[in-house]
């Protein structure tokens, strides 16, 4: 048994990288098998449930549990189709290779969502499939194979059943490690080993589809001037707050009236080092600001593509093009994770304050990598978090709306971008990003950002300013392999 628990600490170890675990939260284990998660989380955990279907090994890991002195670990029989825990009981849900032996994911994932407080994170490690398998054999069934699902099911059944901030890690070389003997299989069965991190959203936000429709709601509202500004939000001026973050006066005066809406957090154009006759693409490319400064660096032989999802947002970059005359630059409506943009076709990407709304970072990402040209350049702007946000922020649609809940962690952010098979990460740019000016006290309320953080955190105010101190604006670069 010690032999077996040296050899899956280092899988704990990571699983624990995403669970946001503090020893104020209480874990549930699904799958605790003879107590060895469980007792590994004990000691950073203020409770810890496991769940399992074997009566033999709940027993198990009950008179482990007592022999060591362990006085902070519940153990239930149970499945994960119906766990036996109340509504929203749970901090942290943690799972190993137990969810693909689940006959119905999604009724799993479904009451996973009902046992977590708003907030929650669920952390899943677990084999996932490339390609389809092509036979069931007692050796599949047996493996934990035959159950296995493609990360796109993951993503698709956790967003059906209320979870956002999807990310998926590979983690298939650790695997190989810990399971040498299961590395044929591996190969055999086109099989990689992920950890999947999601996290339950707020009520105000019930799924990922709600949260797009909520996002594009609003900035529909900003396009025809209905509502204010959306990451810029706040007293400053938006000339002004447009300099702060790295634009020109020059690039304030050459872009149509109306162009720059103030909803940016750095300057990617700068970034990019854009040549002539270069093609870009621009995501969520709003009322046009970045596409313009980029066709006018790319030069009559280049393009510029934008895409938006939101129409209003399109029809109104469409006529700042028309007013501008620019003939090089092209607006298209879609998201950024269905990319309407054909394989290895534009020279760089671009992106400003706009894929922390996405619910799918990953798939973002992927899409990026897919559309770029071999040697092709990614250049983004970006809200990131230097630690987690506070329950009560999570999936709030005001503070997603306004760049910060939807925000990953900067090591989550950029290894999604490693993941997709970009080389050459870099961070080169990185500063503090406020929603108020300096004066808290004086300003929090004055805009929706600020006033939904009040309400949410009952007026603390140094919550408030612990949740600004954590947020950073990057830039960041990558180069898709040539």
């Amino acid at each position: 048994m010690a032999l077996k628990e040296k050899r899956m600490r280092p899988l704990y170890e990571k699983v624990l990288e995403f669970a946001e675990i503090s020893n104020t939260k209480t874990v549930g284990i699904i799958g605790s098998s003879t107590g060895s998660m469980p007792l590994f989380i004990a000691p950073r955990a203020r409770k810890v449930i496991g769940i399992d279907l074997s009566k033999e090994s709940l027993r198990f890991a009950e008179r482990r549990t007592k022999q060591l002195g362990v006085t902070n670990i519940e153990y239930k029989k149970g499945d994960a189709e119906s766990l036996p825990l109340e509504d929203r009981s749970v901090d942290v849900v943690l799972s190993d290779c137990v969810i693909n032996l689940v006959p119905d994911k999604q009724v799993a994932f479904n009451e996973i969502h009902r046992i977590l407080k708003e907030g929650g994170i669920l952390v899943i490690a677990d084999p996932v499939r490339k390609k389809p398998l092509k036979e069931t054999s007692d050796e599949l069934l047996t493996g934990c194979i035959a159950g296995t699902v493609a990360k796109e099911d993951y993503t698709r059944m956790l967003g059906k059943a209320g979870f956002g901030n999807i990310i998926i890690s590979d983690i298939t070389e650790l695997a190989r490690k810990i399971w040498p003997d299961h590395e044929e299989k591996f190969d055999k069965y086109g099989l990689d080993y992920v950890i999947v991190k999601a996290s339950k959203l707020a009520k105000a936000v019930k799924s990922a589809d709600e949260i797009r429709e909520k996002v594009r709601e609003r900035y529909g509202e900003i396009a025809k001037g209905k509502t204010g500004c959306g990451a810029s939000c706040g007293p400053t001026k938006i000339k002004d707050y447009t300099k702060k973050i790295g634009y020109e006066e020059e690039d304030l005066s050459s872009v149509p009236e109306g162009a720059n809406l103030g909803l940016g957090c750095g300057n990617p154009i700068a970034l990019a080092s854009l040549r002539k006759g270069e093609v870009v693409l621009d995501l969520g490319a709003g009322a046009g600001f970045d596409a313009f400064l980029a066709a006018r660096a790319v030069g009559e032989k280049g393009k510029v593509v934008g895409v938006d999802m939101t129409p209003e947002m399109v029809k109104k970059a469409m006529e700042n093009a028309r007013k501008g005359g620019y003939q090089n630059v092209e607006f298209r409506l879609g998201g950024i994770e269905t990319l309407p943009v054909a394989d290895n076709s534009v020279d760089v990407v671009i992106s400003n304050c706009v894929i922390n709304l996405s619910a799918d970072k990953d798939r973002v990402f992927r899409e990026a990598y897919r559309v770029l040209k071999r040697g092709g350049r990614l250049m983004v702007s970006d809200i990131v978090l230097e630690k987690p946000l506070p329950d009560e922020i999570k999936g709030d649609i005001e503070t997603y709306i306004g760049c910060i809940a939807g925000a990953s962690l900067q090591k989550d952010y950029i290894n999604s971008i490693k993941k997709a098979g970009f080389k050459e990460v870099k961070i080169v740019g990185s500063s503090n990003w406020s929603f108020e000016d300096n004066d808290v006290k004086k300003n929090i309320g004055k805009s929706r950002i600020g006033s939904s953080l009040l309400k949410k955190l009952n007026g603390n105010l140094n919550k408030i300013i612990e949740i600004r101190k954590s947020i950073r604006s990057i830039k960041v670069q990558a180069i898709k392999p040539g």
